[in-house]
Order: structure tokens, then C-alpha cells, then sequence
């Protein structure tokens, strides 16, 4: 993770990492996640930062790679 990438860019990266490390490709992925084969040229969008997420998709993501996200205060 690079210090400089904004937090899109490093949530992108988390889910292509997370996603890679389970084995599964894409199209796999958007089945596993959204029941849906034809949703894959969006997860590439999204891993590429292309294409935004909004909070209730990146907890649907989350919840997919069994991922949790922590929030600290400064």
C-alpha cells in the first residue's frame, strides 16, 4: 500500500488482494458476490478505480471476502 493512494484507490486494491488470495477470477467473484455472471466488467471497473463504490457495495463486498473494516479515530 502506498501512502499517496487515496482511499478508492486503496479499497480497490484490498478487494483485487483479497479476491485474488481466495482464487477466484472476476466472473467467479461477481457470482460469489452479486449472484450475477454479467456484473465482472464492473469488478474490473472497480479494481482498475474506474468506477466508484457507494458504502452499501463496499459492505456487500466486505461481506463477501468475510473482511471487516475498522474505523480509528485520531
Amino acid at each position: 500500500m502506498h501512502p499517496e493512494q487515496t482511499l478508492g484507490q486503496r479499497i480497490a486494491q484490498f478487494i483485487k488482494e483479497k479476491r485474488t488470495a481466495l482464487g477466484m477470477n472476476q466472473r467467479q467473484f461477481a457470482v460469489h458476490v452479486f449472484n450475477d455472471i454479467r456484473k465482472q466488467p464492473w469488478i474490473c471497473d472497480i479494481e482498475t478505480g474506474k468506477k466508484g463504490l457507494t458504502l452499501d457495495t463496499a459492505g456487500r463486498i466486505l461481506k463477501a471476502l468475510n473482511a471487516d473494516v475498522e474505523i480509528i479515530e485520531f
